[in-house]
């Protein structure tokens, strides 16, 4: 879904994607954001960028098992330039700090660096999104807590749960019923599910513009 079809009479947010690797949902937030599937978006954001990291440091093991993995995390499904063609994402960044000045908001998706992904879009204010698990210890929350807070910057954590028992279940009657997608999530936030999945994201940018 490009820009160029949303409503003109509505800001798009534009929102930074930072990291590709094994905690990141296979890029399921992207498709769902960018609403790869129909015609029509109702959000008001847009995935512009996205940057992913050298992930042949995660993994160790028998040779096999290691190309695997990497020939797996650098597939045209899952490398950036195959979600960024999949999802209509016109810009992939070499450096996650490049799309620092071009977004609105960003999804810090690698945990194993959280701080040093969500530094140059907290400095700047803006408000983020940080995967689950948000970081490898409580010392590196804390100091992105810290920052988030002097620079008056909005964090919110979240998990994408589609697979979830009951989610599968709202899918199901969802395409049974020909409800909208957009009401599906709207009753799933309704169902205790805050911080959970699109709704999380959702939020996070139309409350902070």
């Amino acid at each position: 879904m490009s820009i160029e079809k949303f409503p003109s009479s509505r800001k798009v947010i534009k929102v930074g994607w930072v990291g590709t690797g094994p905690f990141s949902f296979y890029g399921h937030y992207i498709r769902v954001i960018n609403n790869i599937f129909r015609d029509y978006n109702f959000l008001n954001m847009r995935v512009t960028h996205i940057w992913g990291d050298d992930y042949t440091k995660n993994y160790k093991g028998s040779p096999e098992y290691v190309k695997k993995m990497l020939d797996f995390w650098s597939s045209d499904e899952q490398s950036p330039e195959g979600i960024a063609k999949m999802c209509g994402i016109p810009n992939v960044c070499e450096d996650f700090h490049d799309m620092a000045d071009d977004v609105d908001a960003a999804m810090i998706m690698d945990f194993d660096r959280a701080y040093e992904l969500s530094e140059p879009f907290l400095r700047k204010g803006m408000p983020i999104f940080l995967c689950s698990p948000v970081a490898v210890n409580v010392p590196e929350c804390q100091r992105i807590f810290d920052l988030a807070a002097s620079t008056g910057s909005a964090i919110y954590s979240g998990s994408f749960t589609v697979d979830m028992h009951e989610n599968q279940i709202r899918y199901i009657k969802a395409k049974r019923d020909n409800i909208p997608f957009h009401f599906l999530f709207e009753s799933a936030q309704s169902q205790n599910t805050l911080n959970r999945g699109l709704i999380t994201a959702r939020l996070i940018f139309e409350m902070n513009p």
